[in-house]
């Protein structure tokens, strides 16, 4: 394995052999958008969500243009392959910051070859050299084959809480209660 650093940090890492292709992780750009946007919507598609995926190329250029909001990173070959969408989130308990994985898809044709290893490493990287304090994220517990790679990778599963979600009708009910009551 060779690793190579561009002007960036992010690595240009090649691997040779039939089980990994050559390949490259870089920062998304804004000429980027309507790749992550298919990938993303590719990823939709494989959860059996794609009725749930209404993002479209302005909201997502804007929401990568907020200054230190949302990172990208695309991992590709000879086309792209899979990304990691990722932002900073704050603890008040510890006073200090850690990542927050929104997504990390990997190419059904392309999984089982160490492209999502390399992705979580990248953050990974960027997760120390920053001083934070973990990598969060959560899974379906329906997503048999990333739960696996997450424990392969040492992850572990945080049984303490409970994720809690207000949908849009839920927050329009819950205004209306508490503003009108």
């Amino acid at each position: 394995m060779i690793f190579m650093y561009s002007p960036s940090y992010t690595p240009i890492i090649y691997k040779w052999g039939d089980f990994m292709q050559p390949y490259i992780i870089r920062e998304v750009s804004s000429r980027d958008v309507d790749v992550l946007l298919g990938l993303m919507r590719d990823f939709s598609n494989v959860l059996g969500k794609s009725h749930r995926f209404t993002t479209n190329a302005p909201t997502l250029e804007s929401a990568l243009a907020i200054d230190g909001f949302i990172h990208a990173l695309i991992i590709e070959t000879d086309m792209p392959i899979g990304y990691a969408l990722f932002y900073d989130i704050y603890s008040s308990f510890s006073g200090k910051k850690s990542i927050y994985l929104e997504d990390l898809y990997i190419a059904p044709s392309s999984q089982k070859r160490g492209y999502g290893q390399i992705l979580i490493a990248e953050i990974a990287r960027r997760a120390m050299r920053l001083g934070y304090q973990s990598i969060e994220w959560i899974c379906s517990k329906h997503n048999h084959n990333a739960l696996g790679f997450y424990e392969s990778i040492g992850a572990k599963a945080n049984s303490e809480f409970i994720l809690h979600e207000l949908d849009k009708d839920s927050i329009n009910k819950f205004l209306d209660k508490v503003l009108n009551d």
